[in-house]
């Protein structure tokens, strides 16, 4: 059996750490946008540029799922679904929308 795209890069990251670090988990995959938007947006986290994200806090409540938290590790995925990078959150602060 194969392993998906997504799931033989998350192997191969945990290939790449060191063998006494406890390994993360993978909570899920992120794409900043679709088509060409997601490549472009994409490229930007990969050099650096792009280094914050932001999300609505009831949409989180809507979909009864976790706010995302240092040490979350995460799949940068283009519009194909296809991996680009490990994310990890590095952290989380609330703000009011302005």
């Amino acid at each position: 059996m194969s392993l998906s795209p997504k799931d033989a890069y998350w192997a191969q990251f945990l290939n790449s750490l060191p063998a006494q670090q406890t390994a993360p988990h993978c909570c899920g995959t992120i794409c900043f946008g679709d088509g060409q938007e997601a490549e472009a947006i994409g490229g930007l986290a990969l050099e650096g540029i792009k280094t914050a994200t932001g999300s609505l806090l009831w949409q989180y409540e809507y979909d009864r799922q976790p706010l995302p938290q240092p040490g979350d590790h995460n799949i940068l995925v283009n519009a194909d679904d296809h991996p680009m990078a490990i994310l990890q959150t590095t952290r989380n602060s609330d703000r009011p929308f302005r």
